[in-house]
């Protein structure tokens, strides 16, 4: 078995570690708990609904569709950063990121999705 720099079998890493006078838990680190799927879900939903809203309530006055626009940006940053903690992967995160502020700024009306795809393309080249 080999573990961290250590070759042997358990046995000789555990007597290893005994004679020598030290402890396994300060040469090796514990598993990270996993995050849990709520942590993802929720903010995802609420990104949704700000989004919705900011869509299709277009009499809101600005001073609402400013906070469900920031609200929508808050919460879709939220996703991004869970999912770099899941993955580790910065380019899902940005993926993510960009994907909200793009959508939000669509449902606030700033861009069309005319406009966007076009600017999406553009960026390709």
């Amino acid at each position: 078995m080999k573990i961290a720099g250590f070759e042997g079998t358990t046995e000789e890493i555990k007597n290893f570690f005994q004679d020598n006078g030290l402890k396994a838990e300060s040469f090796f680190e514990p598993a990270e708990k996993p995050i849990g799927t709520l942590w993802l879900v929720v903010p995802g939903a609420l990104t949704f609904i700000a989004l919705a809203t900011l869509t299709l309530l277009r009499s809101l006055p600005p001073a609402q569709q400013l906070l469900l626009f920031v609200v929508a940006c808050f919460f879709g940053i939220w996703c991004a950063v869970v999912l770099q903690l899941w993955f580790k992967n910065a380019w899902a995160t940005g993926l993510v990121a960009l994907g909200c502020l793009l959508l939000a700024l669509v449902a606030l009306g700033v861009v069309t999705p005319v406009q966007m795809l076009e600017e999406v393309k553009g960026l390709k080249k």
